[in-house]
């Protein structure tokens, strides 16, 4: 109808002698008069920092909206989130809600403290925020609008640069550390402590240095033992904040003999594949390890969308090393799978029967970016601003 009656309803249907219902809201729709905006001082922070958020509920016809109830709510933002559309972000629960009204010039400031966003988010080097105000007039209409900000955990960056991910026993292992401003100029003088963890967070070596003019702090150490190992560097911007940067590599026993790692059961792993390097050029060779518990036969196939290639392979007990040619085709990544039948995993709540075998399966992405294949697209518009009515003229080249 054009004008139904408010409220709640529900739709029945009748198939077959099934009835189905489906609830429907009919609400007042009320065409906004007036507008808000949530504007902050700028659109990065730091830790401890506290970011200042003004307000505005303007009308259309250029008065102010006094004396109008303000909601403030602050929600963390998650752009990468599986739930996410493309281009779309998430937003959480809200973790800060503040109250107002605005004043004579439909204006309302408002304070959010940042010292508590990394608290329990120890790694996180960045969080986005949004600033969401709601305001509602006198006559009951609410409008919304939201203003998004990144809050850093320390005025500089520290970034750990390291080439490869997997060496051999008694190999040195060179890597850099690098301190960089938010403008991004090379900080000199900041001095970065080092330490090269086992697998059950004990140090094996540990050194300091202090960044040179390009903001680079170079370090080298060389490991005897197969194993996992992660290098943590740390050191602490003009602000005294801690900066933290952390990458794992791992050092291989080519007899295939040496224990890999523990996990937090301290059982080792059934199967692991493990590449040297986060990406590759075609024409380069990947090196992949490959840990199994048990010997024997096991497939190694190239995946991507489909099975590209396949081959049978010999595990021995332990670590096994293959070379994998690195191809044109492969671009921009392929997927090295291993499959291998092997004894069941022992579950404490099985409730049926063993089988004689398991399939155990692990893979690795091998990165490879199709630099050469970049486009330069642009889009230029006829002129720099429209009429309404006007015909817009853009023209894209590639």
């Amino acid at each position: 109808a054009d004008e139904p009656m408010l409220g709640s309803w529900s739709l029945e249907t009748e198939v077959a002698e099934t009835i189905s219902h489906q609830a429907v809201k009919v609400e007042e729709y009320r065409k906004p008069e007036y507008q808000v905006t949530v504007e902050t001082s700028k659109m990065a922070f730091v830790q401890d920092e506290t970011i200042t958020a003004t307000v505005d509920a303007g009308y259309y016809f250029g008065q102010p909206v006094v004396g109008a109830e303000v909601i403030l709510q602050v929600y963390s933002v998650y752009p990468d989130s599986l739930w996410a559309e493309a281009g779309e972000s998430v937003f959480g629960y809200p973790i800060l809600v503040e109250e107002g009204r605005t004043d004579a010039f439909g204006q309302w400031l408002a304070t959010v403290p940042t010292g508590e966003l990394f608290r329990g988010n120890e790694r996180a080097k960045t969080v986005a925020l949004a600033l969401e105000a709601t305001v509602t007039d006198e006559a009951g209409q609410s409008v919304s609008n939201y203003q998004t900000v990144v809050v850093h955990r320390t005025s500089q960056g520290l970034v750990l640069h390291l080439e490869r991910h997997g060496y051999a026993p008694g190999e040195e292992i060179v890597f850099a550390a690098q301190v960089r401003d938010q403008a991004g100029e090379p900080v000199n003088g900041v001095e970065v402590a080092v330490q090269v963890l086992g697998w059950d967070d004990r140090e094996i070596a540990g050194t300091v240095e202090s960044t040179d003019r390009a903001g680079l702090a170079q370090f080298s150490f060389e490991m005897s033992e197969q194993g996992w190992y992660q290098v943590l560097v740390t050191g602490t911007d003009d602000g005294g904040r801690e900066m933290l940067a952390a990458e794992y590599f791992w050092v291989y026993d080519p007899t295939g003999v040496a224990p890999w790692y523990q996990g937090e059961s301290g059982q080792e792993p059934v199967l692991t594949v493990s590449a040297d390097q986060s990406t590759y050029e075609a024409g380069e060779e990947a090196q992949v390890a490959i840990y199994t518990r048990e010997p024997g036969q096991a497939l190694l196939t190239f995946e991507r969308g489909e099975t590209r290639q396949a081959e049978p392979i010999e595990l021995v007990s332990g670590t096994n090393l293959i070379t994998v040619p690195i191809l044109a085709e492969y671009a921009p990544n392929i997927y090295v799978k291993v499959n291998q039948f092997g004894l069941p995993s022992t579950d404490l709540w099985q409730v049926k029967s063993l089988p004689e075998a398991e399939l155990h399966t692990a893979s690795v992405q091998l990165q490879v970016p199709m630099a050469d294949r970049l486009l330069t697209v642009t889009l230029t518009a006829d002129q720099e601003s429209y009429s309404p009515g006007e015909e817009a003229l853009f023209q894209v080249q590639v």
